[in-house]
């Protein structure tokens, strides 16, 4: 559904939505990949791979709770986003989909930092490509070939994940510092709570820039609403932006890991 200016109207949110669910796993698998090299280092392999398997654990349990929280609480959430009247609809529609894929998006972000301190960043590589293409093949197909609008992309997005993080697991499970067995991923409190310990101050961090994130969209609704170019104009203007600020981010990121 194309919004202002041929700026998809579900862009802004969903890149907004699929933010929010990376930043409530990242305190888990930064702070796990922490752990994880270590132990490693210190010849602690045991303990490294209890430390791995429970923050796997914890970043697919996290996305379950992020997925309730959505679904019980969309429209609220997507009003204090910053979500216009007039883009609402799309809006309520594409997250209420695309939420049932937060484990997926969560498991896939971050098993891709663990699957990178394992010593193989090629397959990291793969999983997150072999997402994005399968979203934008199936975009195309579901959107225009069967007609399935905001419905078709939102499920394209949730089978893109799906596979991104189907991938990790296939992974974890041939895991090269040694191998993972289920004992590895029942939750210990003492584990967990290390690995969130190490992750709380980038957490923190990304929740401010949360914060700003939301501010700036009530701003633009609030503003854009009394100016002549209405309230989705300012907004699309400010996603075409970020989304051109984060191919040149993404690249200063992947060079400095």
């Amino acid at each position: 559904e194309p919004g202002t200016f041929g700026f998809p109207r579900k862009k802004r949110f969903r890149w907004k939505k699929k933010k929010t669910a990376q930043k409530n796993g990242k305190r888990n698998y930064e702070g796990r990949e922490t752990v994880m090299l270590g132990r490693t280092g210190k010849g602690e392999k045991e303990k490294a791979l209890f430390y791995i398997g429970n923050a796997a654990t914890m970043l697919f349990l996290s996305g379950v709770v992020l997925t309730v929280i959505t679904e019980l609480f969309l429209e609220p959430l997507l009003v204090g986003f910053g979500s216009p009247q007039n883009v609402l609809p799309y809006a309520r529609t594409y997250t209420g989909i695309t939420a049932i894929g937060f484990p997926f998006l969560i498991l896939s972000a971050g098993g891709g930092h663990l699957i990178r301190a394992d010593g193989s960043p090629s397959m990291a590589m793969i999983s997150n490509l072999a997402g994005a293409v399968i979203n934008t093949v199936l975009d195309a197909l579901f959107v225009f070939g069967f007609n399935m609008g905001m419905q078709g992309a939102a499920l394209a997005t949730v089978i893109g994940q799906f596979v991104a993080a189907a991938i990790i697991v296939w992974y974890l499970c041939r895991f090269k510092t040694a191998p993972l067995s289920l004992s590895h991923f029942r939750p210990k409190l003492s584990v967990t709570g290390f690995v969130a310990k190490l992750g709380t101050a980038n957490f923190f961090n990304q929740i401010a820039m949360m914060i700003v994130q939301i501010v700036m969209n009530k701003s633009l609704t609030y503003y854009g609403s009394q100016s002549v170019y209405g309230e989705s104009i300012p907004l699309a203007c400010a996603g075409i932006i970020t989304k051109v600020g984060m191919v040149f981010f993404s690249i200063c990121i992947g060079l400095s890991q």
